[in-house]
């Protein structure tokens, strides 16, 4: 018996380092090891992430500045010049939901910035008599400020840009409407400097050039887990609630992101820019890409990983075109098109490239694709 025990152990050590060298001597592995990882995210960082905050800030700092300039005169052209500013601002923030780690970690831009709106805590704050400035700002609930917040105060899909002036300037309680406004848009402007400032100067820009490997921690494995949560969201929450996959089939066209705004097929174009700048880089710069044709990886199908995400991303993006509430309301078939093509380039990401890329999912809807 202690022979065996001996002789199992001996076996057992055998494999190990076998394979060990396996693992180390892998081709893909040295492929790895020789692709110049930082410059890789250098362009990630300088090409798509700074740029793409840079907007966002800009974007918003209009925002703030024409929600300012509202009064108790502001006509209806004066409403559509801010409802403008507040969609540019919306879909700048779609372009860099796609970096939802790091900074917007630590800034709490999600909640601060995109949390769903709750139409009876923002009426809550309106009936409320307590000053609003910044210190009222921050007391509110994350569904009562941000980027949807403004949508609810800004925009009615029912009633018209009328009523919206009307609750601006003539109802009872117009000036301090107005005054949550100008304070939720100066809110967002400030929370989108920070935002840029973090990559434009800050310490994680350097952070995340040099975590260039593919273990949990790197910048390789946040870009590729917040892919495909980001197409996750997408397939499941922004396509498919309103198709009515959670209701029995039954089409909830009101779910759709942007319903109040008539945005959802504008919002849904950004992500999927957002998503195709870090894998397919932009006209000057290579993405992700760039790495999975370093280590010649093939997809299922055959053909390049990289030339098969990129046609899913390109169909995805032609079939991101008008509002997603109409069109399920009328013909639902463009917007079954669209979440197929969401949910190829899921697969994708989510099996075949975390594969090739060898790093670890850690996000995981169970949805089963």
């Amino acid at each position: 018996m202690t022979t065996f025990r001996y002789l199992f152990a001996a076996c057992s050590l055998l494999l190990l380092v076998t394979g060990c060298k396996k693992d180390k001597d892998d081709p893909a592995n040295d492929l790895f090891a020789t692709y110049d990882r930082r410059a890789l995210l250098t362009r990630v960082r300088d090409n798509a992430a700074e740029p793409a905050f840079s907007q966002l800030a800009t974007q918003a700092a209009q925002l703030r500045d024409q929600t300012a300039t509202l009064s108790g005169t502001t006509a209806s052209a004066d409403l559509v010049v801010v409802q403008a500013a507040w969609s540019a601002a919306a879909i700048a923030w779609k372009r860099t939901e796609i970096f939802s780690f790091g900074p917007a970690e630590t800034l709490n831009l999600a909640s601060g910035i995109a949390a769903e709106a709750n139409p009876t805590v923002i009426d809550n704050a309106l009936v409320a008599t307590t000053p609003i400035d910044q210190a009222f700002i921050d007391t509110r609930p994350a569904t009562a400020k941000g980027l949807w917040a403004l949508e609810y105060l800004l925009f009615d899909r029912a009633a018209g840009d009328a009523v919206v002036v009307a609750r601006l300037t003539t109802a009872p309680d117009a000036a301090r409407r107005r005054a949550y406004v100008a304070a939720l848009a100066a809110d967002l402007a400030a929370r989108a400097t920070a935002a840029h400032a973090a990559w434009q100067t800050g310490p994680y820009r350097t952070q995340f050039v040099e975590a260039d490997g593919n273990d949990v921690t790197s910048s390789l494995s946040l870009l590729v887990n917040a892919s495909v949560q980001t197409v996750e969201a997408l397939k499941n929450e922004r396509l498919g609630r309103p198709l009515g996959d959670q209701n029995g089939g039954t089409p909830q066209p009101a779910t759709a992101e942007g319903y109040r705004s008539g945005t959802s097929g504008a919002l849904i174009r950004a992500t999927l820019e957002g998503v195709e700048l870090i894998w397919t880089g932009s006209g000057v710069a290579t993405g992700i890409n760039s790495l999975l044709d370093h280590l010649g990886a093939q997809s299922a199908g055959g053909q390049a990983l990289s030339g098969a995400i990129n046609a899913r991303l390109g169909n995805a993006l032609d079939r991101a075109t008008g509002d997603v509430v109409s069109l399920v309301d009328q013909n639902r078939q463009p917007v079954i098109d669209l979440q197929t093509d969401v949910k190829q380039l899921t697969v994708l990401l989510k099996t075949e490239a975390v594969s090739k890329l060898g790093v670890l999912l850690t996000f995981n809807d169970n949805d089963g694709d």
